[in-house]
């Protein structure tokens, strides 16, 4: 987990805060599917270790994670057909109230969801998949992982991740009153339109 700004406090699960600053990351490992928080932007990898570390039949890999608000509706990949690979894994996350509708090669996948035990709001499933490609359909969205594991070989990627849904990070007070991200849907280049107003006569200019 790596921090873009000072005073960047990141969770995992609701426990304790832990505090970085721009540039500084933390390694954490972790056994089970987690939700993480931030007060500031911070990126999120996952790292698979080497069999002669943890005893896996793999290989190290490198994944970078997308923010809940990435899902894609509709998603095509492909397991890498490979001698050297001997088993393909799916990774997908979906909010908890629209696992209903995903569906994987056309076969609904409701049944092998579990919800996010720290935030039940969330569920993932993880699936053995076989090699080759796969579709994946959602009515609301998922954000899906594909990797491979052998014998001191491996690779994983993210199945790809909706850009578009961005929000903008930002504040505004006005009369005291807050306006934020949180209430306003404010994307990447969106046009935002402000009137003054004042009943005090002597302002000549805004």
């Amino acid at each position: 987990i790596m921090a873009s700004q000072n005073a960047t406090q990141f969770t995992i699960n609701g426990g304790a805060p832990v505090n970085l600053n721009a540039g500084q990351y933390s390694d954490i490992s972790l056994s089970a599917a987690s939700y993480i928080t931030s007060n500031n932007p911070i990126s999120v990898a996952q790292y698979s270790k080497g069999g002669d570390c943890d005893g896996a039949n793999a290989d190290p890999f490198f994944i970078v994670l997308s923010p809940v608000n990435q899902q894609l509706k509709y998603i095509t990949f492909n397991a890498f057909t490979s001698s050297v690979i001997t088993n393909y894994y799916l990774n997908i996350f979906s909010e908890s109230d629209d696992i209903s509708s995903v569906t994987l090669d056309g076969t609904n996948i409701s049944g092998s969801f579990a919800a996010v035990g720290s935030n039940p709001a969330y569920s993932y499933a993880r699936m053995n998949i076989t090699q080759g490609n796969h579709t994946l359909i959602s009515d609301s969205g998922v954000i899906a992982y594909v990797y491979g594991f052998g014998a001191y070989e491996s690779y994983g990627y993210a199945a790809g991740a909706n850009a578009d849904r961005y929000i903008a990070d930002f504040n505004i007070y006005v009369e005291g009153l807050l306006y934020s991200s949180d209430t306003i849907p404010i994307c990447p280049d969106d046009t935002i339109s402000f009137s003054g107003f004042s009943e005090d006569t002597t302002i000549v200019s805004w």
